[in-house]
C-alpha cells in the first residue's frame, strides 16, 4: 500500500505540470502565493502547492480530514 500512494502521490505531482490541465484553488483569496490544490487519485490525500516565478513549490501532501491546514505556516517560510 505504501508503494501505491508514493507512485500515485508523484503522479499527481507529474499531472501538475500538465499545461492543459487546471486544478482547484485551496483558498480563493486575492494573497500571494495563490495556493492550488491536487487530488492524489484513490487515496484520501491532496497535493497542496503553489507556483513561484518559474518553480512549482510542493508544500504538503496532506491528508483530506486529518488536521485540516495543520501545514499553513509553512507558507510564512
Amino acid at each position: 500500500m505504501g508503494y501505491e500512494l508514493a507512485q500515485a502521490a508523484r503522479d499527481a505531482v507529474e499531472s501538475i505540470l500538465d499545461p492543459t490541465m487546471h486544478w482547484s484553488y485551496y483558498r480563493a483569496k486575492k494573497t500571494e502565493p495563490q495556493i492550488y490544490s491536487r487530488r492524489v487519485s484513490g487515496f484520501p490525500f491532496h497535493v497542496i502547492y503553489f507556483f513561484h516565478e518559474a518553480e512549482i513549490m510542493v508544500v504538503v501532501c496532506a491528508h483530506e480530514r486529518r488536521r485540516p491546514g495543520y501545514w499553513e505556516y509553512r507558507l510564512n517560510d
